[in-house]
């Protein structure tokens, strides 16, 4: 099949070559002759003839192709379109925009987000207007967008998700690369990234003020000094947190964008959500090292409803970056089991909340709006069927030539292959990415998405396989990694907080998880990777709860790495919780919090 798919467009190009080859030839025979011959060939009927022979030869090869590879793009499309109906989906975006959502229960109709909202209502087809626009004091929540913050040198960022190596939040860190405090006095980060060992090539002289700015740019503060500074800075914040922590009844949250269209274009409302997820979970960390766990308690509270508010939008390619954002949000739970900092009820109200956050089954919806954003994305490029609202990529371009360019590459790419592209798109989806995963059992099917050619195959498009499909390829495996890794994060945490829950009651954490039932969980949940049930490995030095990871080998509880970028590398070593030592003695909690079941 995939030689008979390309056979066409390489017989054609055959065709095509031999025959201007062959006009070629004749023109340089009969050109080559002394000038009074040469006139006299071309002025014979039996060259022009010739000529046109070849011409119409050449036309005929062309417009049988075009026609050919436009008939086999339709087929293509129509066979997917009618497979997907079968499934009870289609080729648009999954979770369009509920009209009654924008009435009650609606967080995005705070106030807070009314510079927001003018920007998406006032924002054209354009793909990428709005993207610049002026959010007031949202602006500053997008710079702590995940993306954002965490760009740079790996040594001077903070690392994302310190738990998942079984480390703390690195206060210095942070304050490295706060963007108000770099902004307004650039010796603090050169001072920090010295301490933080990053070498750097000149170094502006540094006063002696003695102000907590200073002092931990001479990193002269302890981790208390470092956490109470960060809640100073984060005071600036208040106005848009403060009535997050008031929404606690509005669960749903829908922007006015038009989630249907254009998928690959910018939505303002991700980075700014994300942002207020870091800023939370910032903020209880630093509550945390202030032994303050109730007002830290009810930050988390409040993060674990916007990291929802998050996953309700109905985003492309941006879909995995949430996942980081959980990720990331866990790391305060992490903390306050490790040092024990939370009450009972506390614990039992947070694994309640765990327990709730089904992030796996976001993952077929995401991987269905990959695929439709990729095939859109492609549609706008060549539109072999254009449709309402569609904006031609040249439309996009603000450069001249550069829009001239596209609009002669489009007009001559054929649109049959566009066609083909994009059922290449839906069927990967529909015989690989979507079955990657059993969603009913929670399990992954090992037979995922693992060889190229399923996809560059669907296409008889030369850049196909060259440009498009490894991107596309590169997006279904990401989600099909990160997807499982993120639901068992979520499913460690849960399970570390009916252990604590067990030390509270018990003095001991439990030696087995079968200890938990039903007292303290109502079920075990089950190893994403495996299927089985989830490892404990209680030893003297600690308690290591794991899952045996995405290779599928139990390595002990062996801790991943990262990579080079400073991201957790899922695909080798176990997923880990762990922390402190399975006989400790129950730690009393400080007076006046009352240490409940």
């Amino acid at each position: 099949e995939a030689l008979s798919l390309h056979a066409v467009p390489a017989m054609a190009l055959g065709l095509a070559i031999l025959i201007v080859l062959d006009g070629v030839v004749a023109v340089v025979r009969g050109g080559s002759k002394p000038w009074r011959v040469t006139w006299a060939w071309l002025c014979r009927r039996e060259s022009w003839l010739a000529g046109g022979m070849r011409l119409a030869l050449l036309g005929s090869v062309l417009v049988l192709f075009y026609q050919v590879e436009r008939w086999r793009g339709r087929r293509a499309w129509t066979s997917v379109v009618r497979e997907l109906a079968e499934r009870g989906e289609s080729t648009r975006v999954s979770a369009p925009l509920p009209e009654a959502s924008l009435r009650e229960g609606n967080v995005a109709e705070l106030e807070v987000f009314a510079p927001l909202w003018r920007v998406l209502t006032n924002r054209s087809d354009l793909v990428g207007e709005g993207s610049t626009e002026d959010l007031g004091a949202l602006s500053a929540v997008v710079r702590w967008d995940l993306t954002r913050h965490l760009s740079g040198p790996s040594l001077r960022r903070p690392r994302l998700a310190p738990w998942v190596t079984g480390d703390g939040t690195d206060f210095r860190a942070w304050l490295a690369t706060w963007p108000s405090l770099v902004t307004a006095n650039p010796q603090v980060r050169v001072r920090l990234d010295r301490e933080r060992g990053v070498r750097l090539k000149s170094e502006p002289g540094f006063g002696r003020d003695e102000s907590p700015r200073a002092r931990a740019a001479r990193g002269e503060l302890g981790q208390v000094e470092m956490a109470a500074l960060v809640l100073e800075l984060l005071n600036e914040m208040e106005p848009v947190l403060a009535p997050l922590r008031e929404a606690g009844s509005r669960t749903e949250c829908f922007f006015p964008l038009d989630y249907g269209r254009q998928m690959w274009r910018d939505n303002p409302a991700l980075p700014v959500l994300n942002g207020l997820v870091t800023l939370f979970r910032v903020r209880a960390s630093a509550l945390l090292v202030l032994d303050r766990p109730d007002e830290a308690w009810s930050e988390i509270d409040v993060m674990l409803r916007v990291v929802d508010y998050a996953r309700q939008q109905p985003w492309a390619v941006r879909g995995t970056q949430r996942l980081w954002v959980v990720l990331e949000a866990l790391q305060p739970i992490y903390e306050g089991v490790r040092d024990h900092r939370w009450t009972a009820d506390q614990l039992t109200s947070m694994q309640s909340r765990l327990e709730a956050l089904d992030l796996l089954a976001d993952y077929a919806a995401s991987v269905r709006n990959d695929a439709v954003a990729m095939a859109d994305n492609l549609e706008s490029f060549i539109p072999a069927d254009p449709g309402p609202g569609r904006v031609p990529l040249f439309a996009r371009s603000e450069e001249e030539e550069k829009d001239r360019w596209l609009r002669w590459v489009s007009a001559l790419y054929p649109r049959g292959w566009s066609l083909q592209d994009q059922a290449a798109f839906h069927r990967y989806y529909l015989d690989v990415t979507s079955a990657a995963i059993d969603l009913r059992e929670r399990v992954l099917r090992r037979h995922g998405p693992v060889t190229p050619g399923l996809l560059w195959r669907g296409s008889s498009d030369p850049l196909f396989a060259l440009f498009l499909a490894p991107k596309a390829r590169q997006m279904f495996e990401d989600a099909h990694q990160l997807y499982p890794a993120a639901q068992t994060a979520v499913d460690l945490a849960a399970v570390a907080c009916a252990m604590e829950r067990h030390r509270l009651t018990r003095g001991v954490y439990p030696t087995s998880l079968n200890d938990l039932i039903p007292q303290f969980l109502a079920r075990l949940p089950r190893d994403v990777v495996e299927g089985g049930a989830l490892r404990l490995s209680p030893s003297p030095e600690g308690v290591t709860l794991y899952s045996v990871g995405w290779d599928g080998d139990d390595d002990g509880g062996q801790w991943v790495e990262r990579g080079e970028d400073g991201f957790p590398d899922f695909r080798n070593g176990d997923w880990v919780w762990g922390w402190g030592r399975p006989d400790e003695p129950p730690v009393q909690p400080p007076t006046g919090r009352a240490n409940q079941r």
